[in-house]
């Protein structure tokens, strides 16, 4: 209990990762309004893991109406920032067309970047993938 209220008094001090981590703890105890909330508060912040917590909501329609154009903003804001979770969601959307048109090439290099900054699921899809599925500018 010690450590939520921390949690709190750091979230409401304005650290966006104190903000995600206690969205997580509310998440955990099924208070998703109240995890919405403060993942919200650390985006707003650029807190890369709220930003891909929040598409996580809305691709899953936790505590929302499900809305993957919704989602895949969350997940290429994080994805831009580094963010191996987000690069890898974002190729599953392209990959099959979830908010997004359908775009192999683009699910390639989103997977490729998710692999390259240690995603384990990436890692294993990549090695399916033909060597002309990559786009001609990718490096």
């Amino acid at each position: 209990m010690e450590e939520v209220q921390k949690l709190k008094d750091l979230a409401t001090e304005g650290d966006p990762t104190a903000q995600n981590d206690l969205g997580l703890k509310y998440e955990e105890n099924e208070n998703y309004i109240e995890a919405l909330e403060w993942f919200q508060k650390a985006a707003e912040q650029g807190n890369e893991y709220a930003l891909c917590n929040l598409g996580r909501f809305y691709m899953e329609g936790i505590g929302v109406d499900e809305s993957p154009k919704k989602a895949i903003k969350y997940f290429l804001a994080a994805a831009e920032m580094g963010n191996a979770d987000a690069q890898f969601n974002v190729g599953l959307a392209y990959g099959k067309g979830v908010g997004v048109e359908q775009n192999l090439s683009e699910m390639a290099r989103w997977m490729r970047k998710a692999e390259k900054n240690g995603n384990e699921y990436a890692k294993e899809l990549v090695k399916e993938f033909p060597p002309d599925i990559y786009p001609p500018d990718f490096n």
